[in-house]
């Protein structure tokens, strides 16, 4: 885990690089709108490119990708596109929230980074289960 200072600094830039590029694409109050549809695409768009190329290298980068986000996690204590998206739009609103609500889950920032790792975590198995069963169990 990094201190406190480090992860604020790093969001810090990370909240200039987008006011300094991307502001004028995507303004402020759409960004939470838009960090939604980017994770929901890019989590279908990994499970399409798994199945569409069921190829060990292309699996397993995929495997290892989806690794290094929740290793990312755990070192940023949550997500650090969310972290970067509650400095620029303090409405407290993340991208968990919305399939917390659905599922009745209380929301605060204990549960937003359970459910994430968990998230994650069950997504990795998945796709190992898959590869497993596509490359070892023949």
């Amino acid at each position: 885990m990094i201190s406190n200072q480090t992860r604020k600094d790093i969001v810090n830039h990370l909240t200039e690089l987008y006011q300094s590029y991307f502001s004028s694409l995507v303004p402020k109050c759409q960004l939470s709108n838009y960090m939604f549809r980017f994770h929901v695409i890019a989590g279908v768009l990994l499970l399409v490119i798994f199945f569409l190329f069921p190829y060990k290298g292309v699996q397993l980068i995929i495997i290892v990708m989806a690794f290094l986000v929740l290793l990312f996690n755990f070192i940023f204590r949550g997500c650090i596109l969310t972290l970067v998206e509650l400095n620029l739009c303090p409405n407290g609103e993340t991208i968990a929230d919305r399939p917390m609500k659905l599922l009745g889950i209380q929301i605060n920032n204990r549960n937003r980074k359970l459910y994430t790792q968990i998230s994650f975590f069950f997504l990795i198995v998945l796709f190992l289960c898959i590869y497993y069963y596509l490359h070892w169990n023949k």
